[in-house]
């Protein structure tokens, strides 16, 4: 759609094409015809988009917290036992937290990590009892 402004100040607005603007503009020769922008869907989208985006923060924020803790938790629970698990799970959580922003290599870091440490916790616990 387009709106059309007359060279005496009348507008014209959802005009299908410019060309109408001529027929419309019938009081002055000149006119000027640009385009109508839908600034409600525009701002709609935006709002959406910027909700999405903070909720997905947050998410991802209490994931990464949740992360540590659980990451702790196991390495102060199996004592070094294996001697490779404390190494492994801090780089894990290094490269998580640098390249964490890439969607795949993020849900693969954290599925990663999370599959050692209940692997990890679960033999701590079955190996105390």
């Amino acid at each position: 759609m387009y709106k059309c402004t007359c060279g005496d100040g009348t507008v014209h607005s959802g005009v299908s094409d410019c060309e109408q603007c001529s027929s419309l503009c019938t009081t002055s020769s000149s006119y000027g015809c640009v385009i109508e922008s839908d600034t409600t869907t525009v701002k709609t989208m935006v709002g959406v988009s910027s909700g999405v985006f903070i909720s997905l923060l947050l998410v991802s924020l209490v994931l990464w917290i949740a992360l540590i803790w659980f990451s702790i938790h196991v390495m102060r629970k199996c004592h070094g036992n294996p001697s490779w698990l404390n190494p492994t799970v801090i780089t894990l959580l290094v490269l998580f937290f640098l390249l964490g922003w890439i969607p795949g290599l993020g849900i693969l870091f954290f599925i990663t990590l999370l599959i050692l440490l209940i692997v990890y916790n679960n033999q701590c616990v079955s190996k105390r009892k």
